[in-house]
């Protein structure tokens, strides 16, 4: 908003040499009076709230979420390696229920409350459907004029645009569960540029791990996700079987900690 601006007129009267020093006296501490009372009046520019969000659904994070922490902490180096001007990809990979998408919420949660992102996105990659409602949930959620667009196609391009111009705050895009069969979308559409962001995804199948993460005649990171170790498996048992781990001597719990590992396998 512009300042108001002052406005001298100058009004033709003939007047004596003394008159004219008299007015001019007055005519400046009236501009000096007015000065100071605008001031006073200017309002205070208030401080705007940085738009700040998780989308990842944390709730499903089970609460004898155990382990992990080398996994955790591998993801967070692979994306603190710049990749020229395009969002850093790692792909996760392993067989069903080996916990892909809990390593995922999981890192999504601490990552966002260490204040990492600024924006957590989080898309369900299993079929082009889910995609498309992703990718509109995505303007929904940053309130894009181009949300309400009857066109999915324009509502597509849209949400690649924001997250490549999107260049002042940082952002995570999770695609979770991702198939062979959304492969093509996804070129289509993930965002092509913009260094502060990253793109996590979750796959069961090495080949479609591979494929994702190649950008821009790069191929960036892959994770293979195996069964916990003795150590962490016999602390996720005691805690879903709820006995207290220093009630258990160490050859009983190594004893049931292999058998866990085995089950897995």
């Amino acid at each position: 908003m512009s300042n108001p601006g002052f406005f001298y007129g100058a009004q033709h009267t003939n007047i004596t040499g003394s008159q004219m020093n008299d007015v001019g006296h007055d005519q400046y501490n009236t501009t000096i009076t007015n000065i100071k009372n605008l001031s006073l009046t200017v309002p205070q520019q208030e401080n705007v709230p940085v738009l700040s969000f998780n989308d990842a659904p944390v709730d499903l994070l089970s609460i004898h979420f155990a382990g992990r922490d080398q996994e955790l902490h591998t993801i967070k180096q692979l994306f603190g390696s710049i990749q020229d001007d395009v969002p850093s990809r790692c792909a996760i990979y392993g067989m069903p229920g080996i916990g892909k998408t809990q390593l995922t919420l999981q890192y999504a949660k601490l990552s966002y409350q260490q204040k990492q992102y600024t924006y957590v996105f989080w898309i369900s990659g299993a079929t082009v459907e889910k995609l498309n409602q992703g990718f509109v949930k995505l303007l929904n959620l940053v309130s894009h004029p181009e949300r309400n667009n009857p066109e999915q196609d324009a509502r597509l391009v849209a949400a690649r645009r924001w997250l490549e111009d999107c260049s002042a705050t940082s952002w995570l895009v999770v695609f979770d569960n991702v198939s062979r069969d959304t492969l093509s979308f996804l070129r289509e559409h993930v965002p092509r540029k913009n260094v502060r962001g990253n793109i996590l995804y979750t796959t069961r199948t090495e080949d479609v791990a591979k494929a994702v993460v190649n950008a821009a005649g790069q191929q960036q990171h892959i994770l293979e996700l195996r069964v916990l170790d003795i150590k962490d498996a016999a602390s996720l048992f005691f805690q879903n079987a709820e006995i207290d781990e220093e009630d258990t001597s160490s050859s009983s719990g190594d004893c049931l900690s292999q058998l866990f590992t085995r089950l897995l396998l």
